[in-house]
């Protein structure tokens, strides 16, 4: 945790199409926390052509987990790189398990606060397929929303996150999100 203490760690976890990106930006452009996408750094792997690009590709698209210990690797490398210039760190999409959790406080420590952004499956269906990333196919979906279901939940609950109605304007959101760091 001496590489970043003293700087804040949030959690901002939700199914996929929840939003977590889009308040993670609003997060740094407003605090200039670091925002870490899990999965924005798995397509940079993937896009990095090395030994395991193709196996990371094939994963993704059948929107199956990518194994822990390559996540957990991915995430620390990333909040070592940019631990001095960060003011805190906003983690999107991370950890998707308990293992997960549970490696990242014995490394960095617990965040600060853990935000859970709840929207129900239809409004976030239609929220996927206004985005294009190759790996939003419909079974990538629905897996990934069964994923957050029977692993993550948990970690909302075992972390005390806050739940924060991400179904209405992405503006309320944010209000929302500022009152709590207040």
């Amino acid at each position: 945790r001496s590489i970043i203490k003293d700087k804040p760690i949030l959690w901002m976890m939700g199914k996929t199409g929840s939003g977590k990106g889009t308040q993670c930006s609003k997060l740094h452009a407003r605090y200039g926390f670091t925002h870490l996408s899990s999965g924005e750094l798995m397509r940079h792997e993937i896009l990095a052509n090395t030994d395991r690009s193709n196996f990371l590709s094939e994963i993704m698209k059948s929107g199956k987990p990518v194994p822990n210990l390559i996540v957990i690797e991915v995430i620390a490398r990333a909040i070592v790189a940019l631990a001095k210039e960060s003011t805190g760190f906003v983690i999107d999409g991370y950890p998707l398990d308990e293992q997960q959790a549970s490696e990242f406080v014995d490394e960095f420590g617990s965040p600060n606060l853990v935000l859970y952004l709840e929207c129900n499956n239809s409004v976030l269906a239609g929220r996927l397929n206004d985005r294009s990333n190759f790996d939003d196919t419909a079974e990538a979906i629905a897996n990934r929303f069964e994923v957050f279901t029977e692993h993550t939940k948990a970690v909302t609950q075992k972390y005390q996150a806050i739940g924060i109605k991400a179904d209405k304007d992405k503006e309320e959101v944010f209000s929302e999100i500022e009152k709590l760091l207040q």
